[in-house]
């Protein structure tokens, strides 16, 4: 791992580090309740896991099974699975939303089936994640027909989404 996956490791969610001094390759990290990190790596440098360990379990202070699962639900190629879901808004419009165990808080909600898996590999990569696959899986009801969205007279979706939603539909896993 070069340092800069490692900074991001702890400058997000769950440590939440930020930088709060920085002269060249010298950086200074401060959390709420966690201690102050001094570290200093340059961008390109391959870090040994030994290295790793010892900024997560003794200078941050995790055990060694927070931080092999903090590594782990950042590593490459790692899958998130979003939960799908189709609800009406209280205004009558239709609302895809989705959640995640993989990531504790994760949730996203956009107005059409596509801009949800725009918004959910970008919620992902921020939440951290280096080179996510993002598979969506529907688990509620069917979601409706091109003919039932157009139906609504408050139902306004972007040119082409709905075709998009019924095709991209078909290729989901029901659970």
């Amino acid at each position: 791992m070069r340092w800069p996956r490692l900074e991001r490791i702890l400058t997000r969610a769950p440590l939440s580090y930020r930088v709060v001094r920085q002269s060249g390759s010298h950086k200074t990290l401060e959390s709420t309740g966690r201690p102050t990190l001094r570290l200093s790596f340059h961008d390109r440098q391959e870090l040994p896991g030994s290295i790793i360990r010892k900024i997560l379990v003794q200078d941050v202070g995790l055990s060694d099974a927070d931080a092999r699962a903090l590594l782990q639900a950042t590593e490459n190629g790692m899958t998130i699975h979003l939960d799908v879901h189709l609800d009406t808004a209280d205004s009558g419009s239709m609302v895809w939303w989705a959640d995640t165990a993989d990531i504790p808080g994760l949730t996203v909600a956009a107005p059409s089936l596509r801009e949800l898996e725009i918004l959910s590999r970008e919620a992902v990569l921020e939440a951290g994640v280096d080179d996510p696959a993002v598979e969506l899986r529907l688990v509620d009801e069917a979601p409706p027909s091109s003919a039932e969205i157009t139906a609504r007279a408050d139902w306004t979706e972007p040119a082409g989404t709905a075709a998009d939603a019924s095709r991209t539909a078909g290729h989901l896993a029901k659970t």
